[in-house]
């Protein structure tokens, strides 16, 4: 199992659709099902039903969201955290030595 397909999952979950989730994390329609295909054999259960023109959730993938949003919750945040800390960070001048000949030739004035 992978975060990969954590993130997958409940993109499904969160569309009811496979292909609504495959647009919104940019991954072809096949790619999807073969991740919650993986999933699902690594799991030992199946996670969802087909029923019309979407998915739902069986009991044993209700019981997987509740074990899985809490991982996804707190990779949002260290996401977050990053983003704000990146921000925050000075801009520090680069210096590159070299000798003349590449220099010249290579290294933009």
């Amino acid at each position: 199992m992978t975060l990969h397909q954590f993130t997958i999952f409940a993109a499904i979950v969160k569309h009811g659709n496979i292909t609504r989730a495959s647009q919104e994390l940019h991954i072809s329609q096949p790619a999807v099902s073969k991740q919650m295909r993986l999933l699902q054999e690594q799991y030992g259960a199946k996670l969802f039903l087909r029923c019309g023109r979407g998915v739902s959730l069986t009991l044993a993938g209700e019981r997987f969201r509740t074990a899985v949003s809490p991982i996804l919750k707190q990779v949002r945040l260290l996401h977050q955290g990053s983003a704000d800390s990146a921000v925050k960070l000075d801009h520090d001048r680069l210096a590159v030595g070299g000798s003349y000949s590449p220099s010249a030739i290579l290294l933009p004035t």
